[in-house]
């Protein structure tokens, strides 16, 4: 059997990021700061996949990019692949790992920290590969902005593009391993979008009236572990909810609800939250309480 440089499909292969503090409990040791970052607790806990194939073995090649796809890897440079360590695909990313060696070629699969220069320059390429995930939603949000004004578009096929360009947020948020600048500068373009349009639109008309989820399910599409301990996960709801069901939820929550900073927000069409790595269950469940409600109450 070829020998996996994998470190979570066995914990022999394991090979921390940084040592493990004097206690045993596995996390980090006081986290080291670089240029421009004063704290990297918050960065998350990932695995650099690198991988070559034979230039003969071009199905096998084909097989394993849309693999990286599915596992929402970000490329880095040619061959290089950075993946959230999710606990639940290691077998999926060992998988990988074996095709590649019985295809001829070589792979492996490693946890990236900031103790080696090769592991600072690896987490810089990841902070880039994030911003620019971004760079298609904004293209596709400057065409929002610019026929924004044009008076043939109805108030209804307004709402439902946004609801486009806000489920492309959700699918590039749970890929967005460091929360990058991007992300939160297209969170702002949303909000900034949704406000205008919500105060220019009547209530109803729009093509969610027939379409809102009276009780979504709720699904957790994204989870990967942080330096400092924690695990960040990010769910949505299915079928996805709209604008103005999101905001309807927000406006009924905080009549019925007292503020509360921990309670989980559903914003642009994903709940994201930070807790420890076996908070999801319950995190989820109180959510759908809320959902619930929600929909009991609703007209």
């Amino acid at each position: 059997m070829t020998a996996l440089a994998y470190d979570l499909a066995l914990p022999s292969l394991l090979r921390p990021a940084l040592p493990s503090t004097p206690n045993g409990t596995g996390a980090p040791a006081a986290a080291p700061t670089l240029p421009g970052v004063v704290d990297v607790s918050s960065r998350p806990i990932w695995l650099a996949f690198q991988y070559a194939i034979p230039s003969g073995a071009s199905a096998e090649r084909t097989a394993i990019w849309r693999d990286l796809q599915d596992l929402r890897a970000l490329n880095l440079q040619p061959g290089v692949w950075a993946i959230g360590r999710h606990e639940h695909d290691r077998d999926r990313l060992a998988d990988l790992i074996q095709r590649a060696h019985r295809s001829g070629g070589s792979a492996t699969a490693r946890t990236v920290g900031f103790d080696t220069r090769d592991d600072v320059v690896l987490q810089s390429k990841l902070s880039r590969a994030c911003e620019h995930l971004w760079d298609d939603f904004f293209n596709h949000s400057d065409w929002y902005a610019a026929t924004s004004l044009d008076p043939t578009v109805t108030p209804a096929a307004r709402i439902g593009e946004l609801d486009a360009l806000r489920r492309e947020f959700a699918s590039m948020r749970v890929r967005d391993l460091v929360v990058s600048e991007a992300s939160q500068r297209a969170s702002a373009q949303l909000d900034q979008y949704a406000a205008r349009l919500m105060a220019s639109t009547p209530p109803g008309g729009s093509p969610e009236e027939d379409q809102r989820p009276t009780h979504p399910r709720v699904d957790i599409t994204a989870s990967w572990r942080l330096r400092a301990g924690s695990t960040t996960f990010v769910a949505e709801t299915v079928p996805a909810a709209g604008l103005r069901w999101e905001q309807d939820l927000r406006a009924f929550e905080a009549l019925v609800y007292r503020p509360d900073p921990g309670r989980v927000e559903l914003h642009h069409g994903v709940f994201t939250w930070s807790g420890p790595p076996d908070s999801a269950a319950a995190t989820v469940v109180a959510i759908d309480k809320r959902l619930a409600c929600f929909a009991a109450s609703y007209p």
